[in-house]
């Protein structure tokens, strides 16, 4: 069985995406733009194989304002739920896997899980029927 796959983040306005030049690439993205496209371009390159979202993750810099530091949990929160429901969603999606990292280039970007106090992770994979796999279960979808 062939498996397809591709990674896709909301960075929002980490400090990564800073100016360069004249521009800022800065943006807080949710499913239209960041799986979206590319599920459907995914199902029309490989029929009927599975896609894994092999890396994904989302800052908690929400807005231009809250640059560097000012972390938004709430709309990280939000990020969460609306983005892993549509994702649960989709029929040829067969896992998602989370960069749970706090550092990108050197640069503080926190993709990061917070550990305290923060429940929306683990509250919407409850939800949405998601489930861990332990690299044995893992190792059983892959050919």
């Amino acid at each position: 069985m062939d498996i397809v796959g591709f990674a896709s983040y909301n960075y929002g306005y980490c400090t990564a995406t800073y100016k360069v030049g004249e521009y800022d690439y800065g943006r807080w993205e949710n499913y239209d733009t960041l799986y979206e496209p590319y599920i459907r371009r995914m199902e029309t390159m490989a029929p009927g194989k599975p896609i894994i979202i092999t890396e994904t993750g989302t800052s908690a810099i929400f807005t231009k304002d809250d640059r560097p530091d000012h972390f938004n949990y709430s709309m990280k929160a939000q990020w969460f739920y609306e983005n892993y429901s549509y994702i649960a969603r989709q029929r040829n999606v067969l896992g998602v896997f989370y960069f749970d990292i706090n550092e990108f280039d050197g640069t503080t970007c926190d993709l990061r899980i917070p550990r305290e106090n923060f429940t929306a992770y683990r509250d919407v994979v409850a939800q949405e029927g998601y489930r861990y796999l332990t690299i044995t279960e893992l190792k059983g979808f892959l050919p």
